[in-house]
C-alpha cells in the first residue's frame, strides 16, 4: 500500500511519524519547497523530541516531498490539513478542497481511501460523498486537538472512524492494528454526521472542566475562599477527577477556543464557556487596574508565558492581556521561557532574551503560564531585578505566605495585598 499524507503542519507530520515503522510506502505532501525543507531540517523545537528525531531521519519508502509524481499510485490518502477559521468562525475548507482534486488526479485506479484526519464543517462529508466516485472509499477520522499529538496519535484513548460501510472502517484497524493490540485502544464505528460532531462536543467538555476552575476561582476571590485548597478536594471525588481542575489567566484563541467559536451558533454550552474564559481574564485585569489606583498609564509590566500556539501569537492568552494593558497605556516586556516566541507578531510588546531583563524596569510581573522556572523564584533575586513591588499570579504557583517583601496576588483566592496597598 502506498500512503499518501496531505498537509505539514502538526498533524500531518503525526500521522507521518506514526507510519514510519510500517512496510508501507508513507509519503507526507506539502506544495512548498521551503515548507519541506523546513520541517526535515529545522523542525520546530517546541514538537516533542521523538516527533522531531524521526522527522530528521531519511528512510527507504519514506518521502516528505513537495513533487506531485511522489504522490502517484497512492491507495490511501490521508488529508491533515490544519484547521482554518473564516471571520464568521465557520471553517475554511478551500485547502481541503485543493487537496482533492489533487489527490484524485495522482490516486490509484483500484479501490481508494480518503481519509478526513481534521475538523470538518458539520454535514461536509455527506455532501462530498456525492462529489466522489463509488471507486473512492471516504472515511473521517476526527482530529482532537491533543496538546502532545505525537503521542496522542501512537497511544490514542480511542480511534474514531466515520464510514458510510462498516467495511470501510477494516483498511484503518488494519493499518493501528498494533496501537489497538498492544494498548486495548478502543475503536468507535459511526456514521459521518457523528465523527464530524464529536471532536466538538469532545473540545466543548474539554474546556468546560478547564474553565470550571477558573470560575471556582474568581467565587472564591470574592468570597475569601481559597482556590488551591477547594479544587483539590473537589478533584477527589471519583465522578470529577482531577485533570484539568487547575487555575490559569484564561485561555487565548488557541484552536479548542477557535473550534468553540465555530460552532457557538448551534450549540449553546460552548458560547458560554467563551463568556467564562473573557471573564477569567478581565476579571484579573481588573485586579491589576485596582492595585494602581486605575491608572496603568506610564506602568511597565513584565509578562512571564507567552509560548506560540504553532507559531500564532494571539493563540497565547498573554495577547489579550497584553493588548488591553497596552489600551490602558501600560508598557509591556515579555518572556516565553520556551525556544520559540512570537517575535514579529506583536508589534506592541517587547520580548526580553532573559527573564532577568524583562524584570529590569518592571512594576509588576504578571505569571501567566506554569513553567518550572516561575515555579522557583527567589524573592532575593527578584528584589534585585526589579524595581516594583507587585507580582500578579494567574496560575497561583505559590502560598501567600511564600513572599515578604512584595504585594502578591494569586488567582483563586481574595488578595490581602490589594486591601491593604
Amino acid at each position: 500500500m502506498k500512503i499518501v499524507i496531505f498537509g505539514l503542519g502538526i498533524t500531518g507530520l503525526v500521522n507521518y511519524a506514526a507510519y514510519w515503522n510500517h512496510r508501507d510506502t508513507v509519503v507526507a505532501y506539502g506544495e512548498d519547497p521551503k515548507e519541506v525543507l523546513q520541517v526535515t531540517r529545522y523542525p520546530n523545537p517546541t514538537w516533542e523530541v521523538s516527533l522531531r528525531k524521526i522527522l530528521s531521519k531519511t528512510k527507504a519508502k519514506k518521502i516528505i516531498t513537495s513533487k506531485l509524481e511522489d504522490l502517484e499510485g497512492g491507495n490511501l490518502f490521508l488529508f491533515c490539513e490544519e484547521p482554518i477559521y473564516q471571520e464568521d468562525g465557520s471553517l475554511d475548507v478551500s485547502s481541503l478542497e485543493k487537496d482533492l482534486m489533487i489527490a484524485q488526479q495522482h490516486c490509484s485506479k483500484d479501490d481508494v481511501y480518503f481519509v478526513l484526519r481534521t475538523l470538518l464543517p458539520l454535514g461536509y462529508t455527506a455532501k462530498l460523498r456525492t462529489r466522489l466516485p463509488s471507486s473512492i472509499h471516504l472515511i473521517v477520522v476526527p482530529s482532537f486537538l491533543s496538546s502532545l499529538p505525537y503521542s496522542e496519535e501512537t497511544n490514542p484513548d480511542r480511534i474514531v472512524l466515520g464510514v458510510e460501510k462498516e467495511e470501510d472502517a477494516d483498511v484503518v484497524i488494519a493499518l493501528r492494528k498494533r496501537e489497538i493490540q498492544n494498548h486495548g485502544v478502543p475503536v468507535f464505528v459511526m456514521d459521518y454526521a457523528s465523527a464530524e460532531l464529536l471532536p466538538f462536543v469532545s473540545l466543548t467538555f474539554l474546556r468546560a472542566k478547564q474553565n470550571y476552575a477558573n470560575a471556582v476561582a474568581m467565587l472564591c476571590e470574592r468570597y475569601g475562599a481559597d482556590a488551591s485548597k477547594v479544587l483539590p478536594s473537589l478533584g477527589s471525588d471519583h465522578r470529577i477527577g482531577w485533570s484539568l481542575l487547575r487555575v490559569n489567566g484564561g485561555y487565548g484563541e488557541d484552536h479548542v477556543n477557535q473550534a468553540l467559536r465555530g460552532i457557538q451558533n448551534q450549540f449553546e454550552p460552548a458560547g458560554q464557556i467563551l463568556e467564562t474564559n473573557q471573564r477569567r481574564i478581565d476579571s484579573f485585569l481588573e485586579t491589576i487596574h485596582i492595585a494602581f489606583n486605575g491608572d496603568l498609564k506610564g506602568k511597565t509590566i513584565a509578562i512571564a508565558g507567552w509560548p506560540a500556539n504553532e507559531g500564532n501569537a494571539k493563540g497565547a492568552v498573554a495577547w489579550w492581556y497584553a493588548e488591553k494593558l497596552v489600551m490602558a497605556g501600560a508598557n509591556v516586556v515579555a518572556y516565553e521561557p520556551k525556544e520559540t516566541r512570537p517575535l514579529d507578531q506583536v508589534a506592541f510588546v517587547s520580548f526580553a532574551e532573559t527573564f532577568r531583563a524583562a524584570l529590569a524596569s518592571a512594576d509588576a510581573l504578571l505569571i501567566l503560564a506554569p513553567e518550572d522556572c516561575f515555579k522557583q523564584l527567589s524573592e532575593e533575586r527578584l528584589l534585585q531585578a526589579m524595581p516594583g513591588r507587585w507580582i500578579f499570579d494567574a496560575c497561583q504557583l505559590y502560598d501567600s505566605s511564600y513572599f515578604h517583601e512584595f504585594h502578591y496576588v494569586a488567582a483563586g483566592e481574595k488578595s490581602s495585598a490589594i486591601e491593604t496597598a
